[in-house]
């Protein structure tokens, strides 16, 4: 039981700065959405939850820390993330997602959360790894967190300054498909 009342908890005060959140940037309140986003909190604690019709906590099953928001396009992803944030902000949270959304993200970021992201790509991957522990959300593209082996051009194997950093809020958008090719080879 005192696990159920802390998550619940925890959510409540997490959509008491949601709420403000709307308000200040007139983000309509969908229900959807905000289950979503209660999903999510809940996750981020350890917890699969279901909730009642009130929105309490009905049900808590102990899991990882980690969740897919899968839902079709159009539905708000982009608000059930930027809520997760607002209800649960941590430093050092990561964004991993297609380059060509690394701008768009960046400007959302700065919009609705009220500060710039860093943008972990390109020239700025020389960033110093104290410079990117500062900063509150890093964005940066499935290349720039993949090893890059050595060959003629590279004398060495990349890694990922990236590597070093413990992360306290992972998150991939707009995840590409990824196949194993032995599935097909039987």
């Amino acid at each position: 039981m005192p696990a159920r009342y802390d998550v619940n908890k925890k959510i409540k005060e997490g959509f008491v700065h949601i709420g403000k959140w709307r308000k200040l940037f007139s983000i309509q309140d969908r229900s959807y959405q905000s289950k979503a986003i209660r999903w999510c909190l809940a996750k981020e604690q350890g917890f699969h939850a279901t909730f009642d019709s009130d929105n309490n906590v009905e049900k808590l099953v102990s899991t990882k820390k980690t969740g897919l928001v899968a839902d079709e396009m159009g539905l708000g992803k982009t608000f059930v993330m930027l809520g997760t944030w607002v209800g649960n902000f941590k430093k050092n949270t990561l964004v991993v997602l297609p380059s060509a959304l690394l701008h768009q993200w960046a400007k959302l970021i700065k919009k609705f959360l009220g500060f710039e992201p860093l943008v972990f790509h390109g020239y700025k991957s020389r960033t110093s790894i104290d410079k990117i522990k500062q900063s509150h959300i890093v964005l940066t593209t499935y290349g720039m967190i993949s090893p890059r082996p050595k060959n003629k051009k590279r004398k060495t194997a990349w890694s990922s300054p990236l590597w070093e950093i413990h992360w306290t809020k992972p998150t991939t958008l707009e995840t590409p498909l990824v196949i194993n090719i032995k599935v097909f080879q039987n």
